[in-house]
């Protein structure tokens, strides 16, 4: 996810030679918009090198997304993962402020139920601006990953024997 919700501009210069004789630099201006997926092409036509057929070529620049720090994307629905300890998941009352892509924006999230593996809560309309349609957003999807101990103490074992079920 490279973009935020409102887009950004990126000058890139280019170097051709649109005559056969002499170089040309210029800078050419992409306006990416919010909601470009990887591969998105953008083509500026004849602004590349002259050909054979001396035409100059299309010049085209792809999309490639950068990792996010907080996100995975997945279409236009953003993922964000959140670990829990073993405990907190089994007793609740977990509050949390979950990012969005919107700069500086969080949700304030509490979950007051038992967390099972896998457990996962949408908020729609919080992911990615549609590419197709600017007013359509995906949907923020918390995924919660339970973090459980790695060994136990006989005690423990004991104990918890005694208070959960089979």
């Amino acid at each position: 996810v490279s973009t935020q919700s409102t887009g950004i501009t990126k000058k890139i210069e280019s170097t051709t030679n649109p005559n056969k004789h002499r170089m040309q630099e210029k800078i050419l201006e992409i306006k990416v918009r919010p909601g470009w997926k990887d591969g998105t092409r953008i083509t500026f036509e004849r602004e590349g090198n002259v050909t054979q057929s001396s035409v100059p070529a299309d010049l085209v620049f792809i999309i490639k997304e950068k990792k996010h720090s907080s996100f995975e994307r997945d279409g236009d629905d953003l993922v964000h993962f959140v670990t829990v300890s073993l405990k907190r998941s089994l007793v609740g009352g977990v509050d949390l402020k979950v990012p969005t892509i919107d700069s500086n924006s969080v949700l304030d999230v509490r979950i007051s139920r038992i967390i099972s593996p896998g457990y996962t809560k949408v908020y729609e309309q919080h992911g990615m601006r549609s590419q197709k349609d600017y007013n359509t957003r995906g949907n923020l999807i918390v995924k919660f990953r339970i973090q459980f101990p790695e060994l136990l103490t006989p005690e423990q074992v004991e104990a918890l024997c005694r208070i959960l079920p089979d």
